[in-house]
């Protein structure tokens, strides 16, 4: 997504022009969600009918959501709204609780009443509309399946980066920028670490950086070309990097699929 906050950065032009057309070609682009629900719109329809019809009762699941609680500090401390480090609206509370609840198997109908009654003991509107709860618990095991995907990913490259120290062979390296490019730059960050550790200056590390650009970029191009014309179109960017970072890429990208006459300097 992109943030706006209205402070200039130094050095980039002051002028605000119109770049809806090409902010269009680029935004949502949301693959997850396809990805996670297959066919959207029928899982939403199909789950919001299910829940209507448990809409009404009173059945939160007291006994599990306190067991829940007393095991995990996080699912207490994110009910009760004692987390310091964050300042929610309530619809970011409901989804922060449905994905626990989520991770411990709780079932939509279980999901949605807890939410329910989280709300009322919170002072908020109850809102009690099946469709608004529907898309936060698909949302859920939407965030619950990027993760394990991410977390997958991380173990290909943990296994490759192993197998390539273990052989010595500097030569394969750089045939592991594709995988590399899908993980986290934390993590990315490790594994060129344990690389510069094994072959020392011998590896030329801002090279590999420059692969795995590429390769992210290429990744990035392939998933909107993937997905032209479908109506769920794909992300530009997936893993943690800095907003600049971002930014400057996705910029990229609509400099790519559009004619837009941009001087080199207009940048993020």
């Amino acid at each position: 997504y992109f943030t706006v906050t209205g402070d200039h950065v130094e050095g980039t032009p002051e002028a605000i022009n119109e770049r809806q057309e090409a902010l269009n070609a680029v935004c949502p682009r949301q693959p997850l969600r396809k990805k996670a629900t297959q066919s959207s719109g029928d899982d939403l329809a199909s789950l919001t009918a299910n829940l209507e019809s448990r809409l009404d009762e009173n059945a939160v699941a007291t006994a599990k959501l306190q067991v829940l609680m007393e095991n995990s500090p996080d699912v207490k401390r994110t009910w009760q709204h004692t987390r310091k480090e964050v300042a929610w609206s309530a619809s970011e509370w409901d989804l922060s609780l449905a994905s626990f609840f989520m991770a411990a198997d709780w079932t939509p109908v279980e999901i949605m009443h807890a939410l329910i009654q989280h709300r009322r003991e919170q002072g908020y509107d109850p809102k009690l509309r099946a469709d608004y709860y529907a898309r936060t618990i698909l949302r859920a095991a939407q965030n619950q399946q990027r993760e394990h995907a991410e977390a997958r990913l991380k173990e290909e490259a943990e296994a490759l980066i192993k197998d390539i120290v273990a052989s010595g062979d500097i030569s394969r390296v750089f045939d592991a920028a594709p995988v590399l490019a899908c993980v986290s730059l934390a993590d990315y960050g490790k594994f060129e670490a344990e690389l510069t550790k094994k072959f020392g200056k011998e590896l030329k590390v801002r090279n590999l950086k420059n692969a795995v650009e590429e390769a992210r970029r290429d990744r990035a191009e392939a998933l909107i070309t993937e997905h032209e014309g479908s109506d769920s179109p794909p992300t530009i960017r997936g893993d943690d990097g800095n907003l600049a970072r971002v930014c400057n890429q996705a910029w990229q990208a609509i400099r790519k699929r559009t004619s837009l006459d941009v001087r080199p300097d207009n940048r993020f």
